[in-house]
């Protein structure tokens, strides 16, 4: 069982740490075995660790998070928190999001985060065929209520 204390300071580091943009210190806080899943797919291992968080910082200039509620039970983390994100064009996103970190020796072994991937699409859009799909997806897939 991991120290709940530990847990909010090695999460607490690692965010800072993906912040700062400091990817060496970002995989060594997985497991050589982890695996990282978030909305339409998900990376194994520290290679894919690698992958994800090179792609993330291939899109973003500027990463930062502003917590909502954080929670630990047992060797699980879980936080809600608002994703701020600048892109190299300078357009930024805002996106409330989730994540789940399961601990195992002081490591990230699983880490998984949930978002509306439409978050994302206005700050993408950069053409008048583009804001028209854009705008039709959100059309089609917002709900209506009475």
């Amino acid at each position: 069982m991991e120290n709940p204390d530990e847990i909010r300071n090695i999460a607490h580091d690692f965010d800072g740490a993906i912040e700062g943009q400091q990817i060496e210190k970002i995989i060594s806080r997985f497991t050589d075995d982890c695996i990282i899943e978030f909305p339409g797919g998900a990376v194994r291992g520290k290679e894919g660790a690698r992958r994800w968080i090179e792609w993330m910082f291939s899109h973003f200039a500027r990463i930062r998070f502003e917590p909502v509620t954080i929670m630990v039970d047992g060797n699980t983390f879980f936080e809600e928190y608002v994703f701020q994100g600048t892109f190299h064009n300078g357009s930024t996103v805002r996106s409330r999001q989730a994540e789940v970190l399961e601990f195992e020796g002081g490591r990230i072994r699983a880490m998984r985060i949930f978002f509306d991937r439409m978050d994302f699409a206005d700050a993408l859009e950069d053409g008048m065929l583009t804001r028209f799909i854009v705008r039709k997806l959100f059309e089609r897939f917002t709900p209506e209520f009475d």
